[in-house]
């Protein structure tokens, strides 16, 4: 898996909740602690990492 792609796709996921909380006002309607937001982005993001045996049916 590449590094460079890896990291960005993380970054990616907390600059879209930030711009839907920031531009689209979502922060009107759901309000979280900043913890719990950057708890569950990291453990969606790791998990989604895990390695599953071809679970795509390809081989690595």
């Amino acid at each position: 898996m590449d590094p460079f792609l890896t990291a960005r796709a993380f970054i990616g996921m907390a600059i879209h909740y930030v711009m839907s909380q920031e531009i689209y006002g979502m922060k009107k309607l759901f309000h979280f602690p900043h913890h719990k937001v950057v708890d569950t982005l990291a453990d969606l993001f790791l998990t989604g990492l895990r390695e599953v045996p071809e679970a795509h049916g390809r081989p690595e």
